[in-house]
């Protein structure tokens, strides 16, 4: 979650470094694409860690009643009127796809389908 406001430039260091460790660890050749890599070695891009991870965040925030946390999650007035591009995006806005609303049931987290096609495999990690 904390690199995901970082720059383009940062992101790209990243995606550098995790190619890199692939690479090494696979033993594959140096034009290996990131891409072939990640299948290969069965690791998730970078950016959808990043929202996994919210997405779990959030989880366990909507969980458990009176968390410091809660009030993130929130629908606010400023996340419609702002102008946001992907580095801006309120983290509100990126797992509200993910989120049921009107159910208060916190002792069985549900996700809504969103984005993903397999996203209820992020409530099972926390059951």
């Amino acid at each position: 979650m904390a690199y995901d406001s970082a720059s383009a430039t940062q992101l790209a260091r990243l995606d550098r470094i995790q190619c890199e460790a692939l690479r090494i660890s696979t033993g594959a050749m140096r034009g290996t694409s990131l891409a072939v890599l990640q299948a290969h070695c069965g690791e998730m891009p970078l950016q959808l860690r990043r929202l996994k991870s919210q997405i779990e965040y959030s989880i366990k925030v909507r969980c458990r009643d009176g968390h410091v946390s809660s009030s993130v999650f929130d629908e606010h007035w400023i996340h419609h009127y702002g102008t946001y591009n992907d580095r801006n995006l309120p983290i509100a806005i990126k797992v509200a796809d993910f989120q049921c609303s009107g159910s208060k049931d916190r002792s069985n987290p549900t996700v809504a389908r969103g984005p993903a096609e397999n996203c209820r495999s992020v409530v099972k990690l926390h059951q």
